[in-house]
């Protein structure tokens, strides 16, 4: 028995070795996209949200508190009404209200409490948001920004789609303009993901120059309070959209072209 009594020690040693190791990976692959579904406090907020806001139940001044103490963007710095200094490659329209930082990405928050009416902050302060959307653009901004935490900026070709539908799960539907197309303005890497009856899209865009699903990385996300044509905002910067394809899995491009073809039939 007491020879038997090292080799099982050091057998228990080493499995404690690897339990923490595989501990150590899974922290270190952990989707960096979690936190942007999460209340100030660092508790999940209830889905369809970002940063603890509810579009269609959270008010405009109760998203700007939200954002001024949520640890991901405390830092960015709030815009009203004059947009004139932000980084022309983004779309404005309809929009409340900004919050702005930048690192390797500008990456901007924007707000908005009606998708027709004109610009009237702050009477409608107490108006409830109808979407939220977070993208960004390589950091070529001339203005002065403050920088954004470091947690934020991990998230831009960090996250890849295959890693954050292994912490949402799987999408509802997923629209692939190579495959099917509304309309394309400039290339096809760029794909969505919806999820929560479609209140929720998240962008991806790919770094090889076509779209792989096991790959594409983050590019922005967008939720709403209505999912309606009308209502919708095309959440990537690239303005590239594509008819919403049913969820196959990580299947080849292939397989869901030929859905495409059966179901035209």
């Amino acid at each position: 028995m007491r020879r038997l009594g090292k080799p099982i020690l050091a057998l228990l040693v080493i499995n404690m070795i690897l339990i923490i190791m595989f501990k150590f990976v899974g922290t270190t692959r952990q989707d960096p996209l979690m936190p942007l579904f999460t209340n100030p406090d660092g508790t999940p907020c209830q889905m369809p949200c970002l940063l603890g806001i509810q579009p269609g139940k959270t008010t405009l001044k109760e998203a700007i508190a939200l954002v001024k103490l949520h640890p991901l963007t405390s830092s960015l710095r709030l815009f009203v009404g004059d947009f004139s200094s932000i980084p022309s490659h983004f779309s404005y329209e309809h929009s409340s209200v900004l919050f702005v930082g930048k690192a390797e990405q500008v990456v901007v928050l924007q707000i908005f409490e009606n998708p027709y009416n004109e610009y009237r902050y702050p009477s409608m302060i107490d108006d409830l948001v109808y979407a939220v959307r977070l993208s960004s653009v390589l950091n070529n901004s001339t203005v002065e920004l403050p920088s954004i935490s470091p947690a934020l900026a991990r998230m831009w070709s960090k996250t890849s789609f295959k890693q954050m539908v292994a912490s949402l799960g799987p999408p509802t539907s997923i629209s692939l303009p190579s495959v099917q197309s509304q309309y394309t303005l400039e290339g096809d890497t760029y794909m969505e993901a919806f999820y929560d009856n479609d209140l929720l899209v998240i962008t991806h865009s790919s770094d090889k120059g076509f779209p792989d699903l096991n790959r594409n990385f983050f590019g922005s996300l967008c939720v709403y309070s209505v999912a309606e044509p009308g209502y919708r905002l095309v959440a990537g910067y690239q303005t590239r959209v594509g008819v919403a394809l049913p969820w196959l899995g990580f299947a080849s491009l292939e397989k869901y072209k030929t859905w495409v073809q059966a179901a035209i039939r």
